[in-house]
């Protein structure tokens, strides 16, 4: 912690540890340190943390006694904060490992990296401004530290994905993805940042379109279906985050068309790393609503789920049998869309109904 003057001002010294070359000593498997970035400053020939412009950083070293996992956050802390790990003896030469701004949905910092026995690494923590934020105050960083041999996923690797059946009839997976990791020229999948990312591959016998859903997993998951041969060139085929993050709902579905015989890997990975128990699951698609549900007052919504290189538009009618007219309001094109009905009290009732096009 910051050394204080005492009186009414309560000024901040200089913190011990603003310097590189005073980075302070961490040691263990575990650390949690609470410090301030008041009165911390940037010096000539220091790199940008993250990328990012701060100017208030404060700095550690710590050694890996041993191969292993290291996560380490700035999660807690009162600013904006910027990240970033290095290896190097001098300020101007250092070799950056890891670095991050913001994670998940928040604006303080993460990273994960694996580290070798024998190194030593710089930790930077700087502090940013942000609404409603002041750019420099309290932070808290803590760094864990996971030695190996450490078990992870058989499929962690692109390399080393597993196999489903050629038939979507009935397939279903559980396994986990706890300590797995994101690969060097690992695509981002469905544009969100993860790092726990298991891998599958899976040659159709037809053309039949598929649903592929995470529903029953207990994280919130990223699911991604690519085809090609290297893992740095990958083509995208369909990518979903959330069936419907503003109601909650946070597995992951997609529908797709695939070509017979043609090789496709499906990619299940952690929102902002996110780990635990993985399910998915593999079956037939057909044109449908799901999870219809009352809303507040006399209203319902359920969801559509589409596929991809398809258009989904919704028509109602006062008679099944006739006058269909669409719902202007409402389209879907190949992702999950949600529909919200309305319904005033004492209004007449009606039908809708779904259609797909190419």
């Amino acid at each position: 912690m910051g050394v204080w003057i005492g009186g009414a001002s309560e000024v901040p010294l200089m913190p011990p540890n603003d310097l590189f070359v005073h980075r302070t000593l961490l040691t263990g498997a575990e650390a949690i340190v609470v410090t301030d970035t008041r009165r911390a400053t940037r010096e000539p020939g220091e790199p940008l943390h993250a990328g990012v412009w701060g100017g208030h950083s404060l700095w550690w070293r710590w050694e890996a006694p041993i191969d292993g996992d290291v996560r380490i956050t700035t999660d807690g802390s009162e600013v904006d904060t910027l990240l970033a790990v290095y290896t190097g003896s001098e300020l101007g030469s250092l070799k950056p490992v890891a670095a991050n701004d913001d994670h998940g949905l928040g604006v303080s910092s993460r990273v994960r990296f694996s580290a070798v026995r024998g190194i030593s690494y710089a930790i930077a923590v700087d502090s940013i401004g942000s609404d409603a934020r002041s750019t420099e105050g309290p932070v808290v960083m803590r760094l864990e530290f996971i030695p190996e041999p450490i078990r992870r996923p058989v499929n962690d690797a692109f390399g080393g994905r597993s196999r489903l059946l050629g038939s979507p009839v009935g397939q279903r997976v559980e396994t986990s993805n706890r300590n797995a990791t994101r690969e060097p020229g690992e695509p981002t999948h469905a544009q969100v940042v993860g790092d726990t990312s298991v891998w599958w591959e899976w040659t159709p016998e037809d053309a039949k379109p598929v649903m592929l859903s995470t529903e029953g997993s207990d994280f919130d998951t990223v699911l991604a279906v690519y085809t090609g041969e290297v893992l740095g060139s990958l083509t995208p085929v369909v990518a979903n985050d959330d069936v419907d993050s503003s109601s909650g709902v946070l597995f992951s579905q997609a529908a797709f068309r695939p070509v017979a015989g043609r090789r496709y890997f499906i990619a299940v990975d952690g929102f902002d790393g996110a780990q635990g128990a993985v399910r998915l699951s593999m079956t037939p698609w057909t044109l449908h609503a799901e999870q219809v549900q009352r809303t507040a007052g006399e209203g319902f919504q359920f969801r559509v789920p589409g596929l991809v290189g398809t258009r989904q538009t919704l028509e109602s009618s006062l008679d099944p049998r006739c006058c269909w007219v669409p719902v202007p309001q409402w389209e879907n094109t190949g992702g999950t869309g949600t529909f919200v009905v309305p319904v005033t009290p004492g209004s007449t009732g009606r039908f809708y109904r779904i259609i797909s096009t190419p």
